[in-house]
């Protein structure tokens, strides 16, 4: 797990878990903004 020190280790878990979360959707965005630009 990379965070900072200052983190307890829940903090990080949650941290992390977000982060999962996050990034299907912010990939999801890119990919949809690409092909939005190819269109063009």
């Amino acid at each position: 797990m990379n965070c900072p020190l200052t983190q307890t280790i829940q903090d990080c878990y949650t941290y992390e878990e977000a982060l999962n979360d996050v990034r299907p959707a912010i990939l999801f965005h890119i990919e949809t903004f690409g092909e939005s630009l190819l269109k063009f």
